[in-house]
């Protein structure tokens, strides 16, 4: 009696963890179904443009004419980017192979690199701040991206904060509220 509980909730618990990897699986199959077609698209034009960024336009192409929904392709891209590090693992190797290279050019390597990362927050923060007086130009909210995203909507659930109280609290000061669905008060 009193295992029937403790047994029937780690059976629940194992299942949603079982499912929710299965569902990550098909989402980075898909990518990856993506990711094959664009590359054999490329090679069969003969683009110039590499096949990974034929991928990246198609896809977008894809969620931006909602012919993809994002919810089919989320949990495997969060996958993806959180093991992104491992990616590169192949490359660090590869480069054991070229020794008397870095030996010979190791510090313009390293300057490069450096001058890259430079380079790339520069552009990155900018664009970022441009981004940022636009929305402010508009009138529109400044709503940081939440890297916890799924986390953070169930404790705001537990906290007893709802949609609409969250939506509400993004609106700019002095804006109507919404009351679609419902009657107003």
């Amino acid at each position: 009696m009193f295992l029937k509980p403790i047994t029937s909730r780690c059976l629940q618990l194992c299942t949603n963890r079982c499912l929710n990897r299965i569902h990550i699986l098909i989402q980075v199959g898909f990518l990856w179904g993506i990711s094959i077609a664009a590359n054999a698209l490329a090679t069969a034009v003969h683009s110039p443009i590499p096949g990974s960024i034929v991928g990246f336009v198609v896809l977008f192409l894809l969620l931006k004419f909602k012919v993809v929904k994002l919810s089919w392709v989320d949990r495997g891209g969060d996958f993806l980017l959180d093991n992104l590090l491992l990616f590169f693992i192949p490359a660090a190797v590869g480069i054991v192979q070229y020794g008397q290279l870095v030996r010979v050019d190791g510090v313009r390597l390293v300057g490069l690199i450096l001058t890259s990362i430079v380079l790339v927050m520069s552009w990155t923060g900018w664009f970022a701040e441009r981004m940022m007086k636009r929305q402010h130009r508009r009138g529109l909210p400044f709503v940081p991206c939440d890297i916890n995203h799924d986390a953070s909507r169930g404790a705001r659930a537990s906290q007893g904060a709802s949609a609409s109280d969250e939506a509400t609290r993004l609106l700019p000061p002095g804006e109507p509220r919404a009351t679609v669905g419902r009657e107003a008060k």
